[in-house]
């Protein structure tokens, strides 16, 4: 049996520039660097920083306009995350990890397009990436879907509990609650219990050749609880997830006995046979199923023949209690922002309002 042997190195940065470390890793053939330090920052050394990432931003945008680019768009995204996962009662895994991302849609020739991502780590690097993206948009086809992007800086909402400075303290504070969200779903019936925590803190910018600029924070969480009987298929699922901390030891142990109950409910389930049934829906379910309407509600799955939805505008689609709206502004909502990716301010749209398809949703 071969043995891979994996080794660990300690590197300082201390009197390097970028391309000196570089060099040294690739000395050693070093594949993934981990920043461990306490405070990511550096005022000697200004390329170990963290927020340097803003700086990336304007380079990729500074490179794309001299190489002749039309118009871009660039996006940063840092994100600290963290994940815990439980299985038979007990918490496995407890990791944190912290990435940069940069993103971008460039337009070359009025209408060849191309959008790429890539975690930046020098300004060489971010100069060859945005040169190949823009090397490959001239050799595309021109892109009938392209119809120009945001040019107006315009005020953004206000979006209502997006940020709850208290995660770095619920940090610590993690472990004990989902042991207590595994206890919850034992005392309410199940026999073994597994599921996984994420949640984290994620700061994102944009800017735009065109002048537009935005900045947006926020702290999200994610619980999902499976509790289980004797069998795989005697199991229950209960989830909670939000933005904002406040209640969420309460919101962990309802979740954990909501899946240990619904796991009871289950002992000795059989296989229904195939027919036509009334059903009652928990909320990940319908939501699941609702979502689908969304998407079908796209003029490009309509144009590819991937929607139901062809000339039904004014249609009753629909049960009259069903109305969906696409709104990135509710309070402590995990899609909600000021803005989308091209610095357009977001707004409530009706796409089916009491059953009847009103209008259709596209960027």
């Amino acid at each position: 049996e071969r043995v891979v042997q994996r080794v660990i190195y300690s590197v300082g940065y201390g009197g390097r520039s970028w391309e000196e470390f570089a060099d040294l890793l690739r000395t050693y053939n070093v594949r993934l660097v981990v920043d461990v330090r306490k405070w990511p920052t550096s005022k000697r050394v200004p390329w170990t920083e963290k927020n340097n990432i803003e700086a990336f931003a304007e380079l990729a945008l500074d490179q794309a306009l001299n190489l002749g680019a039309d118009a871009i768009i660039v996006r940063t995204i840092n994100n600290t995350e963290h994940q815990i996962r439980f299985s038979t009662n007990k918490i496995d895994i407890n990791k944190e990890w912290n990435y940069l991302r940069l993103e971008f849609f460039l337009v070359v020739d009025n209408n060849k397009v191309m959008t790429g991502n890539f975690s930046p780590v020098s300004e060489d690097m971010v100069k060859s990436q945005i040169k190949q993206a823009i090397d490959f948009a001239n050799t595309v086809d021109p892109s009938f879907l392209y119809q120009g992007i945001e040019d107006k800086q315009r005020s953004y909402p206000k979006v209502e509990d997006v940020y709850d400075p208290s995660i770095k303290e619920f940090i610590g504070q993690s472990p004990e609650m989902v042991n207590e969200a595994i206890d919850s779903a034992i005392q309410a019936g199940a026999t073994r219990v597994a599921g996984s925590l994420l949640f984290g803190e994620r700061q994102s910018s944009f800017i735009s050749s065109l002048g537009l600029k935005g900045s947006f924070k926020s702290t999200y969480y994610n619980l999902t609880v499976r509790a289980f009987q004797e069998t795989l298929d005697e199991s229950g699922q209960g989830l909670t997830s939000g933005r904002m901390l406040d209640n969420i030891e309460e919101n962990f142990i309802r979740a954990g006995k909501t899946a240990g109950e619904f796991s009871k409910l289950h002992r000795g389930c059989k296989q229904g046979k195939p027919g036509t049934y009334d059903l009652i829906l928990s909320p990940a379910v319908a939501g699941n199923l609702i979502g689908g309407l969304v998407e079908a509600a796209n003029p490009l799955m309509i144009m590819i023949g991937m929607s139901p939805f062809q000339d039904k505008i004014g249609d009753q689609i629909g049960p009259e209690f069903l109305t969906i709206d696409d709104n990135a502004l509710i309070p402590n909502g995990l899609g909600s922002s000021p803005y989308d990716f091209e610095g357009t301010p977001h707004q409530k749209t009706t796409i089916i309002e009491n059953g009847v398809l009103k209008q259709l949703i596209h960027n």
